[in-house]
């Protein structure tokens, strides 16, 4: 764990990725601020898979080529698998807090967050501060 490293989450891969998302420009200032600071970037495998499956269902196959190559390119990007021992902790996290209207992967990314120590998160989705996590993409 680094105390610099910063988690992706796929609504930041959408954004910087499509050049008419709303917050592409955002998207792409922070991703850009960070590798120059060369933070290591956070992101797991439910991450990817839902981040192809919305490029997919709005119509973006073409894009899914470059999501792919990012990852395997990128010396800053690092994908964390869930494994067992992460799936049943993401379950655990989801039944406590089931009050709240977190998706199974968001809990998977709380999870991996908490486990490797970091705070700040590259997303525009609310759910991350409810969790107590820092979004830098809706502090810009």
């Amino acid at each position: 764990m680094r105390r610099r490293d910063v988690f992706v989450d796929s609504g930041a891969f959408f954004a910087f990725l499509v050049s008419n998302e709303r917050l592409h420009k955002p998207a792409e200032t922070c991703l850009r601020h960070l590798q120059a600071e060369q933070r290591r970037l956070i992101t797991t495998d439910y991450i990817l898979d839902e981040s192809v499956t919305l490029l997919k269902a709005r119509g973006m196959s073409s894009i899914v080529p470059r999501l792919f190559d990012l990852m395997e390119r990128s010396e800053h990007l690092v994908v964390e698998w869930i494994a067992e021992n992460r799936f049943f902790a993401a379950r655990d996290f989801l039944l406590k807090h089931n009050d709240h209207d977190y998706s199974f992967t968001d809990c998977t990314s709380f999870v991996v967050m908490q486990e490797l120590g970091i705070k700040d998160v590259v997303t525009a989705d609310r759910h991350f501060q409810e969790a107590g996590f820092r979004s830098l993409l809706v502090s810009l």
